[in-house]
């Protein structure tokens, strides 16, 4: 026997299904502007380590940028334990598309690049641009 719902249950149950549809649709909103933010923030750290820095240091930097900031998505990720959906993107997906933008980065690298920077130093290296620089 089918039980007959009130008119208020009627509306609270038209309620929960509309809040439902509107949250599955908003769902990626969030990790996809993150994502381009994400991007962004990238794009200008790039102009500006190329107006300041030696260029050897201007790929390792955004390769750890890139991988910082896939670690903290990859927290908030964790942290939030939304379920996938095929349809939505979730900060899971934003935290691996970031892995492979650094991994990217990091197979321009030439590897004589990092042997000078580990070997003179940071410090030193920037120092020698600066004067290279004021020339």
């Amino acid at each position: 026997m089918a039980r007959k719902l009130s008119r208020l249950q009627k509306e609270r149950l038209q309620s929960a299904l509309i809040s439902l549809r509107l949250s599955r649709r908003r769902a990626g909103f969030g990790p996809r502007l993150s994502f381009a933010g994400s991007i962004f923030f990238m794009a200008a750290a790039w102009v500006a380590f190329r107006a300041t820095l030696p260029p050897e240091l201007i790929m390792s930097l955004l390769v750890g940028l890139a991988m910082f900031l896939a670690g903290t998505f990859a927290l908030i990720a964790q942290r939030s334990r939304s379920p996938h959906h095929a349809e939505d993107v979730t900060y899971a997906d934003v935290a691996g598309a970031l892995t492979l933008v650094g991994l990217c980065v990091a197979a321009t690298i030439d590897s004589d690049q990092i042997l000078r920077i580990l070997d003179i130093g940071v410090a030193e290296m920037a120092v020698e641009y600066v004067s290279k620089a004021a020339k």
